[in-house]
C-alpha cells in the first residue's frame, strides 16, 4: 500500500470519527420534545357524535353532525347541519339548525340559521315548537335562549316575540318583548 493511500484511509477514518462525534454533540441532552412547538392540530371529523353526561353518568345531551371542524388555536368546533337531543324526566328536546359553534370548554353551543326546537313527550298537550335564527344552548344547566325573533307554537296557538329563554329541566319558557299571538279556546 502506498503512503498516499494510507494517509487517505487515516484521514477518511478521522473524518468519520469527527462527524460521528459532532452529530452526537447536537443530540445529547435533547431527548424530550422541542420547546415552543405547538402539537395541537386543526382537524375535521365526519359523522361526528358527542354525548354529554350528568353527575350520575346518565347521557343528557347527544349532538350529531355530518362534519365537525376544530380550530386548534381557539379550541372552538364548527358544525354543519347539527342535530341535538336532550332528555329530562320524560321530555325530549330536539334541536336542528344549519350551523353550530361549540365553545372550547364544551359548555356553550351556539346554533344558527333556521334553528328549530321541538319539545316532545307522551302527551300531545306537551308538544312545543320554537323557531328562531339563532339559539344559544348552555349544556350543563340546559338553558336555551336567544335575543332574535322567535316563533312559538303549541297545541293552543302561536306566538311571536323578540327574544326568549327556555329552562329544559323545568320545561318553562319565557318570551322577552314584542309578544303577539293567537290562541284557540279548547272545547271540553
Amino acid at each position: 500500500m502506498s503512503p498516499r493511500t494510507r494517509r487517505g484511509i487515516i484521514l477518511l477514518g478521522g473524518l468519520c470519527l469527527l462527524s460521528f462525534w459532532a452529530s452526537r454533540q447536537d443530540t445529547d441532552g435533547e431527548g424530550g420534545p422541542i420547546k415552543g412547538l405547538d402539537t395541537r392540530l386543526d382537524y375535521a371529523l365526519g359523522n361526528f357524535r358527542m354525548l354529554a353526561y350528568d353527575e350520575q353518568g346518565t347521557p343528557v345531551v347527544t349532538l350529531w353532525a355530518p362534519r365537525l371542524a376544530n380550530d386548534a388555536a381557539t379550541g372552538i368546533g364548527e358544525l354543519d347541519s347539527p342535530r341535538a337531543e336532550l332528555h329530562h324526566e320524560g321530555f325530549r328536546w330536539n334541536i336542528d339548525a344549519q350551523h353550530a359553534t361549540i365553545s372550547s370548554d364544551r359548555e356553550i353551543i351556539q346554533f344558527s340559521g333556521n334553528v328549530r326546537m321541538v319539545r316532545e313527550s307522551g302527551e300531545p298537550s306537551d308538544h312545543l315548537e320554537i323557531e328562531s335564527s339563532e339559539v344559544m344552548l348552555e349544556v350543563t344547566p340546559r338553558l336555551a335562549s336567544s335575543d332574535q325573533w322567535v316563533d312559538v307554537a303549541d297545541p293552543a296557538g302561536k306566538m311571536r316575540a323578540l327574544g326568549f329563554s327556555v329552562d329544559m329541566l323545568t320545561n318553562h319558557y319565557h318570551l322577552e318583548s314584542g309578544i303577539t299571538g293567537t290562541y284557540e279556546i279548547q272545547a271540553n
